[in-house]
């Protein structure tokens, strides 16, 4: 996770709670930090000009980690870009004299929970913090505790709460309106991911080509009291998404979480690769390798050679088309003419997850479908014609 990011949209949301909208935007989900480019502690960070909504409130914030841990770059970075955004959102608008400060306390892990509740019931006595962001979640119980005995949580301007990382006690806290969000870095996606790319590099040599910053993110996602966190997935979550024939959760216990069978799952595959295109033997052969790596049914078959494109497009909408309505689990396809778009639009109107590879990057983008894989073929050109 990019965890300057994560303590950035964290601030956000606290600034949008406290009435200071970016750019007259309502959205939080919307919001573009990347307006003007600001110099911080040697370091290059983003400012971005917020309007003030009709009553907007405001209050310093508090960062709480467990004792020791400033020295922890990640903690480090996630209070830079909570403390940047909330100070220089309060700074961009007409509410500059508030002089809004952020501290960053830190809770020793060995104490009970008893003393802990009493030190922050003192500390926030006065409700003086009018947004509390844990670097962890090791704190949340007492936390609200602490808020709740103080009263902050209830008039017009109650004290908001936010922590990095998530459990089921959280999306309970969250679903109840006692906790307002997580910062999730879904963590299991970072341990499967990994092996999954390890595994390919030694098979292969190959690695996916890495993003523009060179990381894969798994995060920052927030979840709020807006959003439907069902049972299953906050169970799940917590369990890491137990496969079966496992049903063991990390600690050992068993699961709450239903493992996946996967050989239940059915994923299609629909390319205009024809059979006389050698070019897409390796991605046929590749595609039935991952099915029977991973146990799942795959059903990606190759049409044979057209009489011209169009009906090659046709074929392909139709077969597209009708593994959605058959209610696949997934499937892939090769975004390669406006015919194969209306298809894919179907197979969302259907609830179907898409993703395209080799060609589509555009229209995937514009669809909002879950993955590209393949090459931005613009970018592909101009780095050839610059080579030339």
């Amino acid at each position: 996770m990019n965890e300057r990011l994560g303590g950035e949209k964290a601030a956000q949301y606290f600034l949008h709670e406290f009435g200071f909208v970016e750019g007259g935007d309502n959205n939080i989900a919307d919001i573009n930090i990347s307006n003007i480019t600001a110099v911080a502690n040697g370091t290059e960070v983003q400012d971005t000009r917020y309007l003030v909504e009709a009553e907007p409130y405001y209050g310093d914030g508090l960062y709480i980690t467990p004792l020791g841990e400033k020295s922890n770059s990640a903690f480090q970075q996630r209070f830079d870009g909570y403390h940047d955004t909330l100070v220089g959102g309060f700074n961009s608008t007409t509410m500059a004299n508030a002089n809004v400060t952020v501290e960053w306390m830190e809770l020793d892990t060995s104490v009970d929970q008893v003393e802990l509740v009493e030190v922050l019931t003192s500390k926030l006595s006065n409700c003086t913090y009018k947004s509390i962001l844990l670097g962890s979640q090791r704190f949340v119980s007492a936390v609200v505790d602490s808020i709740e005995a103080n009263g902050c949580r209830s008039g017009k301007t109650p004290t908001l709460l936010g922590t990095f990382d998530s459990s089921e006690e959280i999306f309970n806290r969250i679903q109840e309106k006692r906790w307002d969000f997580a910062v999730e870095q879904f963590n299991h996606m970072q341990g499967w991911t990994s092996i999954h790319l390890a595994a390919l590099f030694v098979s292969t040599g190959l690695v996916i080509s890495p993003p523009l910053d060179g990381v894969y993110l798994s995060g920052p996602v927030l979840f709020t009291q807006d959003d439907a966190i069902t049972d299953t997935f906050r169970e799940c979550t917590d369990d890491a998404f137990p496969v079966c024939p496992n049903t063991l959760s990390p600690n050992g216990q068993t699961s709450s979480c239903q493992c996946t069978d996967r050989k239940q799952i059915r994923i299609g595959g629909v390319v205009h690769g024809i059979t006389t295109d050698s070019f897409w033997d390796a991605v046929f052969a590749a595609s039935e390798q991952a099915a029977e790596d991973m146990g799942i049914q795959l059903v990606f078959d190759r049409f044979e050679p057209q009489a011209s494109s169009e009906i090659l497009y046709k074929r392909m909408s139709a077969k597209i088309l009708s593994l959605c309505q058959e209610g696949v689990d997934g499937i892939f396809v090769s975004i390669s003419n406006e015919i194969v778009v209306q298809a894919v639009q179907m197979c969302l109107d259907l609830g179907i997850p898409v993703m395209s590879i080799n060609a589509g990057y555009e229209d995937s983008k514009k669809m909002g479908l879950i993955h590209h894989i393949g090459m931005v073929e613009r970018s592909a050109g101009y780095a050839a014609g610059n080579k030339m």
